[in-house]
C-alpha cells in the first residue's frame, strides 16, 4: 500500500531528488541529502530555539538555579532513553524487515508493544527514583530533590515519544520525528518560564522542572495524535501479531549502546554536579549546548541514512552499502568541519549571551569541539554496526569508551574542574570512534573514516 509520504510528496520534490542524485552520483544518496536538508532545517531551527531557551533561562534564573535545572535535565534525558529500552532504534531495523516482507500483522503488533513497553518501564523508573529521593540518602543535595521529583515524571512520556519518533523516522516523516522534540518542547518551556518571569514570579529549578514536564506532555500528545492518523492512512490494520519478548531481546543491544553513549555524553555534567557546584554545572552546560550545534549535520544526515543502511543490509547488497557509506561520510564531515570552525570563532560571543561568568567555559568548548570533529570523520559508523547485526561488538566498544570516560572524569575533574570534564568527554569520544572504525573494517570490510573511505 502506498504510504502517506508517497502521496504527499511528488512533482517538484521528486525532481529535486533526481537532481540531487545526479549531482552526487547516487540516487539513494540524493534522496538522503534532500531529506537531510529538511532534517537539518529542523535541527537548525531547533538549535536556535534551544539556544535562545537556554540563554534566557540562564539569565532569568541565575547561574545557581540554572545549574540545578541543567543537572536535572541531564538525568531526565538519560533515564528517558533508558526507559525506551533501545526500542526507538530497534523499531527502525524491525520495521524495515517487516515492511519488505509486507508483514502488516507484525508491524501493527510492533507499534502497540513498543509503546506499551516504554511506558511501563518508564513508570518503574519513576517509582524507583521517588523512593531513592525520599529515602533520606546523603548522595543527593537537598536543593535537587524537588526538581528531580517533578522531572522524573517526564521519563515515561519521553520514552514513549522516542518510540514514536523511531516509527516516524522509519517512514521518512522527519518533521514528525523531530519537530515535537527539538522545536515544540523548548518553545513550551520558554513560554511557561517566560510567563512566570514577566508576571513577577522568578523561576527556580523546581518551576523550570514543572515547565519541562508540561512541555514534554504537550509535545508528546501532539506527536502521537499525528502519528496515529498517518499510520491509519498509510497501512492496513489487521489483527496485531505480538512478539514482545522477541522484540525486546532484539532491542536490548540498542539499549546498551544507547546507555553507554549517553554516559559518554552526560557523565561529565553529572560528575560536575557531584564534585563541584550548581554554578559550575550551569557554566559547563552552556559549552555543552553550544558544542551540540556541531552535531546537527551528523544527526540530520543519519536521520535519513539509517533506514537506508538497514534496507541495503536486508537486501544483502554489500557493494551498494559500502558506496553509500563512503559518500555519506563526506556528506557529514565537511559541513561539520565548517560549523566547528564557526563555533571556534563565535564561541566567546555565544557564551557571553548566557551571562558574564560563562566565558570561563571557552577552553572546555574548544576541547569538546575537537572531539566532535573526530567523531564526524567516521560518519555513520555506529549506525552501520547496529543496523548490520554487529550490535554486540559495538556494545563492547561503547562499554570500553564509557569506562574510559568514567575514569578520566574521576581523575580530571578534581584536578582541572570543567576543563577536565571536557578532556574526559573528548578523549572517550575519540577512542570510541577509532574502535568502531576498526570494527567496521574487520567485520564488514568497509573503511568509514573520511580520509580512508
Amino acid at each position: 500500500m502506498q504510504s502517506i509520504r508517497d502521496k504527499s510528496e511528488g512533482g517538484l520534490i521528486d525532481r529535486l531528488v533526481s537532481l540531487a542524485g545526479r549531482f552526487l552520483g547516487d540516487a539513494d544518496l540524493g534522496a538522503v541529502a534532500k531529506g537531510a536538508v529538511f532534517a537539518m532545517g529542523i535541527r537548525v531551527a531547533g538549535a536556535a530555539v534551544a539556544l535562545a531557551c537556554q540563554v534566557l533561562l540562564a539569565r532569568w534564573m541565575g547561574v545557581f538555579e540554572y545549574g540545578v535545572f541543567a543537572y536535572v535535565w541531564v538525568w531526565v534525558t538519560l533515564l528517558g532513553f533508558i526507559a525506551g529500552l533501545g526500542l526507538p532504534d530497534a523499531v527502525m531495523k524491525l520495521y524495515a524487515q517487516f515492511r519488505t516482507a509486507a508483514d502488516w500483522e507484525r508491524i501493527r503488533g510492533l507499534l502497540i508493544a513498543s509503546r506499551a513497553m516504554a511506558l511501563a518501564f518508564g513508570g518503574v523508573l519513576v517509582i524507583c527514583g521517588w523512593l531513592f529521593l525520599y529515602s533520606g540518602t546523603s548522595l543527593i543535595d537537598p536543593y535537587y530533590i524537588a526538581p528531580f521529583a517533578i522531572g522524573l515524571m517526564c521519563v515515561p512520556v519521553q520514552a514513549a515519544a522516542d518510540v514514536h519518533g523511531g516509527l516516524a523516522r522509519a517512514n521518512g516523516w522527519v518533521n514528525l520525528a523531530y519537530m515535537p522534540h527539538y522545536i515544540f518542547r523548548p518553545l513550551g518551556i520558554l513560554l511557561i518560564i517566560g510567563t512566570l518571569e514577566f508576571t513577577g514570579n522568578p523561576p527556580t529549578g523546581e518551576t523550570a522542572a514543572a515547565a519541562l514536564l508540561g512541555a514534554v506532555i504537550i509535545a508528546a500528545m501532539g506527536q502521537y495524535a499525528v502519528l496515529k492518523y498517518r499510520l491509519r492512512r498509510a497501512y492496513p490494520r489487521p489483527s496485531p501479531r505480538m512478539e514482545s519478548r522477541v522484540w525486546l531481546f532484539a532491542a536490548l543491544p540498542f539499549l546498551m549502546v544507547q546507555g553507554f553513549e549517553l554516559v559518554i555524553e552526560n557523565m561529565d555534567t553529572m560528575m560536575i554536579g557531584h564534585y563541584l557546584t550548581p554554578e559550575s554545572v550551569g557554566i559547563y552546560y552552556a559549552s555543552v549546548r553550544i558544542n551540540s550545534l556541531a552535531g546537527f549535520v551528523l544527526f540530520s544526515v543519519m536521520a535519513l541514512a539509517t533506514p537506508k543502511i538497514a534496507e541495503f543490509h536486508a537486501k544483502g547488497d554489500r557493494q551498494a552499502l559500502a558506496h553509500f557509506l563512503s559518500r555519506v561520510t563526506h556528506l557529514v564531515f565537511w559541513p561539520t568541519l565548517g560549523v566547528v570552525a564557526g563555533l571556534v570563532v563565535l564561541g566567546p560571543f555565544l557564551l557571553s549571551l548566557f551571562g558574564t561568568t560563562f566565558g570561563d567555559a571557552y577552553p572546555a568548548l574548544l576541547v569538546l569541539l575537537a572531539g566532535m570533529t573526530v567523531r564526524a570523520a567516521a560518519g555513520p559508523v555506529d549506525y552501520l554496526l547496529n543496523m548490520t547485526g554487529h550490535q554486540r561488538q559495538a556494545t563492547i566498544a561503547y562499554g570500553i569508551a564509557a569506562g574510559i570516560n568514567l575514569m578520566l572524569n574521576l581523575l580530571f575533574i578534581p584536578m582541572w574542574g570543567i576543563l577536565g570534564a571536557a578532556v574526559a568527554t573528548a578523549a572517550s569520544r575519540i577512542s570510541l570512534t577509532l574502535m568502531l572504525s576498526v570494527l567496521a573494517w574487520k567485520k564488514l570490510g568497509v573503511r568509514v573514516m573520511v580520509f580512508t573511505g
